[in-house]
């Protein structure tokens, strides 16, 4: 005795391969600006800490939290933006940059 399911899961759509080919571009553009920006800072951490004063071990406390902070904000804010939308997660990404750059402002 057989039975056939009526239930059958709906195939999932094929992602073009020009889609994917996009994708990976834009990832790596956005992987490159990613490592200049590390790099960027790197090269200006001297200068930075030789402006307020830092010790090689203040600054390298001062790398070491914004890697941290980095990876906080990568895996805190990126399930928020998916789930809020892009719209709202540019503003909300924006608003928490201002909001931590006014103290500098002052």
């Amino acid at each position: 005795m057989t039975t056939q399911s009526t239930d059958q899961e709906p195939g999932v759509a094929k992602v073009p391969t020009r889609d994917i080919r996009r994708s990976t571009i834009i990832g790596m553009i956005a992987g490159i600006v990613s490592v200049f920006d590390f790099i960027l800072f790197g090269t200006l951490l001297p200068r930075i800490s030789e402006t307020f004063g830092w010790s090689t071990s203040q600054a390298l406390l001062v790398a070491t939290l914004v890697s941290v902070g980095t990876a906080v904000v990568l895996f805190g804010i990126g399930p928020l933006v998916d789930r809020i939308g892009r719209r709202r997660g540019m503003i909300t990404t924006v608003l928490g940059t201002a909001v931590a750059s006014a103290p500098a402002l002052a």
